[in-house]
């Protein structure tokens, strides 16, 4: 996946970051940012915000709904 340009740097839309600190049986999700990818969250460590665990992680692929300039979108995505 390339990088997309967005107001706050770069986002890059190969593995996303988790938050599941919302209702039970959702969880939001967000590209990584260019911090993310330098600091390998989301990939080397694990994509949930507040994880820092590097060792014995699962990789899954997941379906990701968004909306992006008012058009709704999907992308296929990776999650660790």
């Amino acid at each position: 996946f390339l990088p997309t340009s967005v107001d706050s740097g770069m986002i890059f839309r190969d593995y996303v970051i988790a938050d599941f600190k919302g209702q039970k049986r959702r969880i939001g999700l967000r590209w990584r940012t260019r911090r993310d990818v330098m600091r390998g969250k989301g990939k080397e460590i694990c994509g949930n915000q507040v994880c820092e665990e590097r060792h014995g992680l699962g990789s899954y692929e997941v379906n990701f709904i968004y909306i992006e300039k008012g058009k709704r979108n999907q992308a296929l995505v990776k999650i660790r």
